[in-house]
């Protein structure tokens, strides 16, 4: 009886997340659009996170920071990218 609740509860939740994703598409393409024309190319940052049971996942999200200058890389100029 498990099997098939967790079965359900799965298909519930990627039905709704594809609901979700669909809707907010003309969202998402804004954004996306909106970093593309400020800070040019490479709209989406990548990163390595662990998951559930120290399983590794990539992650991605929309750029948000500005590449560092020549010569002001560091933590002490992040704050001006930021």
């Amino acid at each position: 009886m498990r099997v098939v609740s967790d079965a359900i509860r799965r298909s519930v939740d990627v039905v709704a997340a594809a609901t979700v994703l669909v809707v907010l598409s003309p969202v998402i393409a804004a954004a996306c659009l909106g970093v593309r024309l400020t800070l040019g190319r490479g709209v989406l940052y990548r990163h390595n996170r662990l998951g559930l049971g120290g399983r590794h996942f990539e992650l991605y999200k929309l750029r948000t920071m500005r590449r560092p200058a020549p010569g002001r890389e560091g933590p002490e100029h992040d704050g001006e990218r930021m």
